[in-house]
């Protein structure tokens, strides 16, 4: 995979309004890196930050940001709406994208193809799923 991006207009540091799930209205995305693949296209990296997705694993219930998920460039042209600012600092989302990378790298991951509140709402099911597991 190729480390930096075929001509995106979407840049390291865009932060981005979208189309939210409910709870998440007024959140917002970052891109904080952006990967070619040859068979994949352009692999937008973001960021989301002010949700409100329900984790019974962190205190409160409530998971406030989501430092990486890896998107389709499509599916993020599917869920922006307006660009906010061209320069944002980045989340922390070093750890999430190495150990996706290094999956990546094996064929053990791949990327987003929904949008990113269809993620959202698939994340929140999975960390719901995995509370109730434990009880």
């Amino acid at each position: 995979m190729q480390q930096e991006a075929n001509r995106s207009k979407y840049q390291a540091g865009q932060v981005w309004s979208y189309k939210a799930r409910l709870p998440d209205i007024g959140s917002t995305l970052t891109v904080v890196k952006v990967d070619s693949d040859p068979v994949l296209g352009n692999i937008i990296h973001i960021g989301v930050l002010d949700l409100n997705l329900q984790n019974p694993r962190v205190p409160g219930g409530i998971t406030r940001e989501f430092p990486h998920l890896p998107m389709s460039e499509e599916a993020v042209d599917q869920s922006v709406v307006n660009l906010i600012d061209e320069n944002a600092e980045l989340p922390d989302y070093v750890e999430g994208y190495n150990v996706w990378r290094h999956a990546f790298d094996k064929q053990e991951a791949g990327i987003f193809t929904l949008t990113v509140a269809e993620c959202l709402d698939i994340v929140e099911q999975m960390l719901i799923g995995e509370g109730e597991s434990e009880e």
